[in-house]
């Protein structure tokens, strides 16, 4: 109470002699304790108001010298607050609460692939547009298994041209020994040992199809990691954060881990204040409701807002369940 940086005592009084008496004693008792209000405020006043009523100007005239007392020996500062006419109104609930600013849009990158960052092309607050290069994570040990894939996919290109021309051979032998046989040339025994050499060959044939399509896919499977080493940026937006530098080890995130978080990119188009409310305050916020905000880094100025979004799940905090 003592520290005017962190109370500042208002004391609250009426325009008439004793409530501005017991006002000013009030303030001797607290000065004996070394507290200095900061201010008063004379409240329901009409000398503060115009009034076509005679009784009510008489009050205003006697009202006058209880705010000149105060203002000329006991308060520094103070302010007056007038009597105001009855009227329907309409009420406002209003909700204060504090929090944080940031893109309604962000991404935050991680690592894909583990390894050294080799290049890094951006720096915080750098304007970027989708598809920039933003850094490069060292390739050798990736591109080495693309390029295994790639060569073995060729040598089965070549081991299908042979195996599909000894299937031919085979199924001209056998068309041969058929009509060998129905000539009455050959046995049996000739004919199915065509057939089954046949039938061998073009087994032989179709595995090594199914071995190229399996190779191609562990080229697709080798160049996507490759890719992942090569980070273009998802969004339009700025470089809001980029905790890593040139030269550093990416880690890719596991069960426990989350990884290496390489940058935060924000698209800056659309702001939203991101609010921790008080759980006995949170059934009155409701969505479509107007707002007005303030940031610390621009004053007093005001910003107009909406309430897109109200939180059902709490915060934990130390003090009690707030609400985003």
């Amino acid at each position: 109470l003592r520290d005017p940086a962190f109370t500042r005592i208002l004391l609250v009084t009426l325009p008439e002699a004793t409530p501005v008496h017991e006002a000013a004693a009030l303030q001797e008792d607290l000065r004996r304790a070394r507290i200095e209000p900061f201010a008063w405020v004379i409240n329901q006043s009409l000398a503060a108001t115009v009034t076509a009523s005679p009784l009510l100007q008489q009050r205003a005239r006697n009202e006058r010298a209880q705010v000149e007392d105060v203002a000329t020996r006991h308060a520094t500062q103070f302010a007056v607050v007038a009597v105001q006419k009855a009227e329907r109104t309409d009420l406002r609930s209003l909700v204060t609460a504090t929090g944080k600013t940031e893109a309604q849009r962000k991404v935050d990158l991680s690592a894909n692939v583990m390894g050294q960052i080799v290049n890094l092309a951006v720096r915080e607050g750098d304007a970027v547009k989708k598809g920039d290069f933003l850094l490069q994570i060292a390739p050798i040990q990736r591109r080495a298994p693309a390029v295994r894939a790639q060569e073995s996919l060729k040598a089965l290109f070549s081991h299908r041209g042979a195996s599909g021309a000894q299937a031919e051979e085979a199924n001209k032998s056998f068309e041969r020994a058929e009509r060998s046989f129905k000539d009455q040339i050959i046995p049996q025994a000739d004919v199915d040992r065509a057939r089954a050499s046949f039938e061998a060959a073009d087994a032989n044939w179709k595995a090594v199809e199914r071995r190229i399509e399996q190779s191609r896919a562990n080229l697709a499977g080798a160049r996507d990691e490759l890719s992942k080493t090569k980070m273009l940026s998802p969004i339009d937006g700025v470089i809001t954060a980029l905790p890593v530098e040139e030269g550093e080890v990416a880690v890719i995130g596991t069960m426990n881990n989350p990884g290496t978080k390489l940058m935060t990119i924000s698209d800056m188009g659309t702001v939203e204040a991101v609010m921790e409310v008080d759980e006995t305050d949170i059934p009155s916020v409701k969505v479509g409701q107007t707002a007005e905000v303030r940031i610390d880094a621009f004053g007093e100025r005001k910003f107009e807002g909406v309430v897109t979004e109200v939180g059902s799940s709490p915060i934990a905090s130390a003090s009690g369940g707030n609400f985003e």
